[in-house]
């Protein structure tokens, strides 16, 4: 996989992180209460919203030392996406999450990801997914290597068997575009989406936290998908 550590998900990136808990609230409101396993789980912080029901892994060997330091009581490991998904057993995973990480991968990649998720996945099992969506997208990502729109994502899950019970949006960017555009009218000051300074960091959880729920009930216009499917 490509690296992707500028991507990651920290406290010093304030809107990056809101988007995660975000993606971390809708996934335990919508899937059963059962064994999760997080596909592309980063430091881990899916263990604060399903506590020891939790599981994780990532490529990225950084991620997982930090998960493994803050959740010593749940299961992370390092391991190749998707080639690594091999080691599981058929019919193994009540609930998998994959959050933003089909976009880093190729195309067919996405389709090994997507067949090694159903096939590890018990019978009736549910996969929450989210992904951005192509065409609400100014360009590409830099990080990104497919990105798909709604209608495209959906075949593609239709493609492998995943039955979708229901499907949604989140986040848009009009509120941190005008805010970029407010800031940058003063020329002395250097507006940054990651910050410490204590002002612009709470302007930018709040704001944050809005544009998500824009998303969520006006998904035309959401700039992120998301997919409960069943197996």
């Amino acid at each position: 996989m490509k690296d992707i550590t500028d991507e990651r998900s920290t406290l010093e990136k304030p809107l990056s992180f809101q988007k995660m808990r975000f993606r971390y609230y809708l996934a335990k409101r919508l899937l059963p209460k059962n064994q999760v396993l997080d596909i592309g789980c980063g430091n881990g912080y899916g263990a604060d919203y399903f506590l020891l029901d939790y599981s994780g892994i990532d490529y990225y060997y950084k991620a997982i030392e930090e998960a493994n330091k803050n959740y010593f009581l749940n299961d992370f490991n390092v391991m190749e996406l998707p080639s690594g998904l091999s080691n599981y057993k058929d019919n193994s995973q009540e609930n998998i999450i994959c959050c933003e990480l089909i976009e880093h991968l190729s195309y067919n990649d996405g389709q090994k990801l997507l067949n090694e998720i159903h096939r590890i996945l018990n019978p009736e099992g549910y996969l929450f997914l989210t992904t951005p969506i192509y065409k609400n997208q100014k360009e590409l990502y830099k990080n990104h290597i497919q990105e798909y729109s709604k209608s495209e994502m959906k075949e593609f899950l239709l493609r492998y068997d995943f039955k979708i019970i229901k499907e949604g949006g989140y986040y848009t960017t009009y509120l941190i575009d005008f805010l970029r555009f407010i800031r940058g009218k003063n020329k002395s000051e250097n507006f940054s989406l990651r910050t410490k300074e204590k002002k612009t960091k709470w302007l930018l959880i709040k704001i944050t936290k809005i544009s998500n729920l824009l998303g969520y009930y006006f998904p035309s216009i959401a700039k992120h998908q998301w997919y409960l499917c069943q197996k």
